[in-house]
């Protein structure tokens, strides 16, 4: 190896010694020591998206609700969603305002006019709450 080529080389090697773990990367047993700790570290991480993952699709395929508050137009049923046919009748009056050309705004004024109430059960609807229906509404299969 020329000269060029090892100081090239050293320019993209580093070197780690701890004072007090008692790590010291210039050795053999030190990299070593370092390479299983990132191997566990690694394995650690994928357990974790393992276990969070498995129980999602499992509730996406048995249709279960994720969260202990189900969508608007749903309730909780057992360990299922069941729909609520009143509220599935207000999502397809936001749905036809919202084609129509209205916004969140508009919508949510309306809504309050008609004394129809909020997911919260409240009779205030705020324009997020609108556009969140609309955005659930248009990715449903």
């Amino acid at each position: 190896m020329n000269i060029v080529g090892a100081s090239k080389r050293a320019l993209h090697t580093a070197n780690l010694t701890s004072l007090k773990k008692h790590i010291d990367t210039t050795s053999a047993a030190g990299r070593l020591f370092f390479t299983i700790c990132a191997a566990f570290d690694k394995y650690e991480r994928e357990i974790i998206s393992e276990r969070t993952s498995v129980p999602m699709l499992q509730y996406q395929h048995g249709c279960k609700s994720m969260s202990s508050r189900p969508p608007y137009g749903f309730r909780i049923q057992g360990d299922r969603l069941e729909i609520v046919q009143e509220q599935q009748e207000v999502i397809e009056k936001i749905h036809k305002l919202w084609m129509e050309g209205r916004r969140g705004y508009s919508i949510a004024t309306r809504l309050q006019h008609l004394g129809i109430p909020s997911p919260s059960g409240k009779t205030k609807w705020v324009p997020s709450t609108v556009r969140a229906i609309v955005r659930r509404y248009q990715t449903q299969p």
